[in-house]
């Protein structure tokens, strides 16, 4: 079984980090997704974002500023 570790991230990390550059060139859209709206938003062809961390270690990342919880998803352009 795989697993997949959660990574609690400020709203920027997808810029600061290089992750959010790389997915456009490849040719997604990202966004934050309320959780409560996650399959919501997979009917509408999101994914939520799973990439390998700096040891690859498979990570979806998390925000949660001031609630609610958010995923970091993708969505083929």
């Amino acid at each position: 079984m795989v697993q997949i570790q959660e990574k609690w991230v400020d709203a920027d990390y997808p810029a600061r980090s290089g992750l959010k550059a790389r997915l456009e060139a490849a040719g997604y859209s990202l966004s934050w997704g309320w959780d409560s709206k996650l399959a919501e938003l997979e009917l509408k062809g999101w994914e939520t974002v799973i990439e390998p961390d700096a040891q690859g270690v498979l990570t979806k990342f998390r925000f949660d500023e001031v609630g609610p919880q958010q995923t970091l998803v993708k969505k083929k352009n």
